[in-house]
């Protein structure tokens, strides 16, 4: 006789204390293991798990959220690397003045180590990467990046001098290559295989699981995590896996799932609360990229938003970015509406290496995505600098700094590369962005009229005028 499975569980008060625990830490379980699961999702959408650089395609957002919104310029090549046995030798061609940046992340996804242009190393070099417990002697020289973890993600980011550059370009990332310390491995590769993008995207694989497959995963990988890491992760493991043991009653073990299930749901949710709110400064209209947030968050929650948000992006010391899809009077941006970026004589972007300022989502068919100082920018007389952002082409003038917008709303990405102290201390801050159509601008403690971008641009007139009043009550 087969056994009932919708009976339900017989509700008392110590059992639904029990299952209100259980879901508490199921929440916490979710968030302390979510960087571990998405970076183990990262890994399985690699065919080859270990050794093997692929190219991503021009946006990798679907592999990693820190790969979202990147400059069209830029090629980016990703690896997972076994680091239990020996190191691993990451070898980088020339570039040949191509700007370089390569970040190692551990199991968890948190970033421990850059190499490139900003370190030196656009040259060519061969950079060892060795596992928390290795002991030996790297030959030739080679400099160790210990990694926390047993095995790490490599992500390289090489940027073509301009769209032109950019076939040249993907020929240089494609020598790229993985190698082990065995003297007859010399790691190179003929081609760089493309890996497609996952599907779905990984962090969406993640919040899909089920709790037994949740729970199998992470105590899968929970061996090879970051030690500071592990321990919480094992605690919550170990009260949570003993419900769903076969002996008990399926009753129960049906209970316990469907509260795991809620639990789940409520650290995915706390998680996307967190992320929202990261980084938001109240009192400026552009804030930085979690990344670029500062010093590494200290709670779970904090780190688990970051990877959510952000998981596969640059350290700040080698790209500092900034949103913004708000105007200075706090309306959002859109196509309906013409605006300015003024960057006075001493604020211009204050970068090393380039920087770039793109609209998202991106309008390719303007043959132009992305503008910056490789651009041939016209400059003030009194040396200041103005990026007009509009949807049609300014008079022939002012085209050389016009960034086009897209015709509904739209946000805005600056993105400093090797940036300089003053950004990185948070005393040079991104100008706001300026309505030029309205005729109006916030001051304090007023309002003004908009500055021109350059002497000799006429006012707005009163039909911009009319669109913008019909643009704000819509």
């Amino acid at each position: 006789m087969g056994v009932d499975r919708r009976r339900p569980v017989v509700s008392s008060p110590g059992r639904d204390k029990q299952l209100a625990q259980f879901r508490a830490s199921a929440a916490q379980l979710f968030i302390h293991g979510f960087p571990l699961l998405l970076a183990d999702a990262i890994r399985r959408s690699h065919p080859m798990a270990h050794a093997q650089l692929y190219l991503l395609g021009p946006n990798g957002a679907a592999l990693a959220p820190g790969l979202e919104g990147e400059d069209s310029r830029v090629v980016i090549a990703s690896a997972w690397i076994d680091l239990a046995d020996q190191p691993v030798i990451l070898r980088l061609p020339a570039t040949h003045g191509r700007h370089l940046v390569l970040t190692l992340f551990d199991s968890s996804g948190r970033p421990f180590g850059s190499a490139g242009s900003r370190t030196g190393h656009d040259g060519g070099a061969d950079i060892a990467v060795v596992g928390p417990n290795w002991r030996g002697e790297l030959p030739g020289g080679l400099t160790a990046r210990r990694a926390p973890s047993d095995s790490a993600w490599v992500v390289s980011r090489l940027y073509a001098h301009s769209g032109i550059d950019y076939r040249a370009t993907a020929a240089i990332a494609k020598r790229q290559c993985v190698a082990h310390l065995a003297p007859d491995n010399s790691g190179s590769n003929a081609t760089l295989p493309s890996l497609a993008p996952p599907s779905p995207p990984t962090a969406r694989q993640v919040a899909g699981l089920t709790p037994e497959l949740l729970l199998h995963r992470l105590q899968a990988i929970i061996d090879r995590a970051p030690r500071i890491e592990a321990a919480p992760i094992r605690a919550l493991l170990a009260e949570l896996t003993a419900p769903l043991d076969p002996s008990e009653d399926v009753h129960w073990r049906d209970a316990v799932t469907e509260t795991l299930t809620k639990g789940f749901a409520d650290g995915l949710e706390s998680i996307r609360t967190t992320a929202a709110q990261a980084g938001h400064d109240t009192t400026d209209s552009w804030w930085p990229a979690p990344s670029n947030a500062g010093a590494w968050p200290a709670t779970a929650t904090e780190r688990a938003a970051r990877a959510y948000a952000d998981m596969g992006a640059p350290e700040r010391e080698d790209v500092l970015a900034f949103s913004c899809d708000q105007d200075r009077l706090r309306e959002p941006l859109s196509g309906a509406c013409s605006y300015v970026i003024h960057f006075p004589r001493t604020g211009l972007p204050p970068a090393e290496a380039f920087w770039r300022l793109i609209a998202v989502p991106a309008t390719p068919a303007s043959g132009r995505h992305g503008l910056g100082d490789h651009n041939d920018l016209l400059l003030n007389r009194d040396g200041s600098l103005d990026i007009l952002i509009q949807v049609s082409p300014p008079e022939p003038g002012l085209i050389r700094n016009w960034l086009p917008a897209p015709g509904g709303q739209f946000s805005l990405s600056m993105r400093l590369h090797w940036p300089r102290t003053p950004a990185l201390t948070g005393s040079w801050r991104m100008p706001p962005v300026e309505r030029t159509d309205s005729g109006l601008t916030a001051t304090d403690p007023g309002r003004r009229k908009a500055r021109p971008p350059n002497p000799g641009r006429s006012d707005p007139t009163q039909q911009q005028r009319e669109s913008f009043l019909i643009w704000r009550s819509a």
